[in-house]
């Protein structure tokens, strides 16, 4: 289907007319690593004729989008530098009065203000929850003051809970599974690494997330002497057959090479998006056995595997339809007022 995943028709005469902006988009804490995720949705949803505001230091990093600036930087956890950013969307709703605002990141601490103002004009609001669970006394205050009207978006089923327990309305919608960008064609990176350490290795593992510290990895691999495990990180490691870099310039190299990710994810309340992107290249995943972990196993039961288990030799995951479903359900929780969108696949 042309645009994405939803095709909406608009009259010669509509295009012709100065009309308020459908979706308004806003990525108050503008992170860095979410860029893929965002690029994703902001495709398939083009149909709305989404446009984001983001900050001047990842502009450039959405391409054939409609980007306006949010801030010069990404918003930094400095109390004066949180209330700057609140009076910022403020500021913008007010001027472009849209008829919803979608959050991709918000700020709890102004975000109940913000509800609130976007109600008084007549905006719908729906967020996505990144790092927003009410799993503290303090965040279950702020969400309770939000405006009724806010819709949220859960990514993980094993986080729902915290939501229901305390009375917050929100929707389950999991994370969806997109490929990193595309390869550089130059996999030189990976081969050195390989190359200098893996001759004797059974197995390669890449280990690309900085929530899992080296201990934690180290604890594995000591258990797995036959694997190599190449890091993610800014120190470096005694154990033999655990390699560490700073960065890696090509990821998806990094991913396309591995026989297998690994992701020790150890947050209870959060999900870890390089699993999905790992997903999404067809590689398994190893997982701590902890709520993350069960949880995606029961969303991938032949991708997804624990440090005692053996590694599957084959994944099978029909990403097109998973993603599809994704998207239908974030249509649900989306009102336009410019027509009936297909509900249709591609």
């Amino acid at each position: 289907m042309e645009n994405g995943l939803f095709n909406m028709k608009i009259t010669q005469n509509q295009l012709h007319q100065e009309e308020p902006i459908c979706l308004l988009v806003i990525d108050m804490m503008s992170v860095r690593a979410h860029v893929n995720l965002n690029s994703f949705y902001l495709h398939e949803l083009s149909s709305w004729k989404p446009v984001l505001y983001i900050s001047a230091e990842l502009e450039d990093s959405y391409k054939n989008i409609s980007a306006r600036r949010f801030g010069e930087r990404p918003c930094s956890s400095g109390i004066f530098d949180r209330l700057m950013a609140g009076l910022r969307v403020i500021s913008i709703l007010l001027r472009q009065r849209p008829r919803q605002v979608v959050f991709f990141s918000y700020d709890l601490l102004t975000f109940p203000v913000i509800s609130h103002f976007a109600a008084f004009l007549g905006i719908k609001v729906l967020c996505f929850e990144h790092n927003t669970a009410p799993r503290t006394r303090s965040r279950r205050f702020l969400h309770h003051a939000m405006s009724s009207g806010v819709k949220r978006l859960v990514y993980g089923a094993h986080i729902m809970p915290l939501y229901t327990d305390a009375g917050i309305e929100a929707i389950y919608v999991p994370h969806p599974c997109v490929r990193p960008k595309e390869s550089t064609g130059d996999d030189s990176e990976w081969r050195e690494i390989v190359a200098d350490h893996g001759q004797h290795s059974k197995n390669v593992a890449f280990c690309p997330s900085g929530s899992v510290t080296l201990e934690l990895i180290e604890k594995v691999a000591v258990q797995h002497a036959d694997t190599l495990f190449v890091c993610k990180s800014t120190r470096s490691s005694s154990v033999k057959n655990v390699k560490c870099r700073k960065y890696f310039e090509a990821y998806s190299d990094a991913l396309a090479g591995c026989d297998f990710v690994c992701v020790l994810f150890p947050l209870e309340h959060k999900v870890s998006g390089p699993v999905f992107e790992a997903i999404a290249m067809g590689k398994p995943v190893m997982v701590l056995e902890n709520a993350f972990g069960q949880y995606m196993k029961s969303l991938f039961p032949g991708a997804i595997f624990y440090s005692s288990e053996d590694i599957p030799r084959e994944v099978v995951v029909s990403v097109d339809e998973y993603n599809r479903s994704i998207i239908c359900k974030i249509a649900e929780g989306l009102t336009s007022t410019l027509g009936t969108l297909g509900s249709e696949g591609r």
